[in-house]
C-alpha cells in the first residue's frame, strides 16, 4: 500500500509586539516524511526557519516570509524530513509589521501519511 499525500495547515495569530517568536508544531501521527513547506505571513514580513523538535535537525532555513499574492505552487518549497513522530518547532523573526493590524502565521505543510497496519 503506497502512502498518501497530505497536506496540514499551521495557523496561528502572532503578537506582532515582539520581534522573535519561538513555537511548536503539533503534526498528526500519521506523518512519515515532510515533501514540501509553504509559508504565508499576513500584515507583515520576516524570516522563518523550521526544526525538528526532537532532533534539531533543520528543515527550512531563514525562509523570507511576507503577505504576498503568489500562488501556493511558487511559494512551496520542497524539502525532505523525516520527523518519526516528532513534533516540529519554528523561530520567526519579524522586520516589517504594523502592530495597529492582527499579524497571522500559515505553515502549509505537504507530508506523506503512514499507511494504516490492519
Amino acid at each position: 500500500m503506497q502512502p498518501r499525500t497530505k497536506l496540514f495547515l499551521y495557523n496561528v495569530k502572532i503578537d506582532n509586539t515582539f520581534l522573535d517568536r519561538i513555537d511548536s508544531i503539533v503534526l498528526p501521527t500519521n506523518v512519515c516524511q515532510i515533501t514540501a513547506v509553504c509559508a504565508n505571513l499576513t500584515n507583515g514580513s520576516g524570516y522563518l526557519s523550521i526544526f525538528n523538535e526532537k532532533t534539531n535537525e533543520q528543515i527550512l532555513n531563514q525562509r523570507f516570509v511576507a503577505h504576498d499574492n503568489k500562488h501556493f505552487n511558487v511559494k512551496n518549497t520542497p524539502v525532505y524530513s523525516t520527523p518519526e513522530n516528532n513534533n516540529l518547532s519554528y523561530v520567526l523573526r519579524l522586520i516589517d509589521t504594523d502592530p495597529e493590524k492582527i499579524c497571522r502565521l500559515k505553515i502549509y505543510i505537504t507530508y506523506n501519511e503512514k499507511p494504516i497496519q490492519k
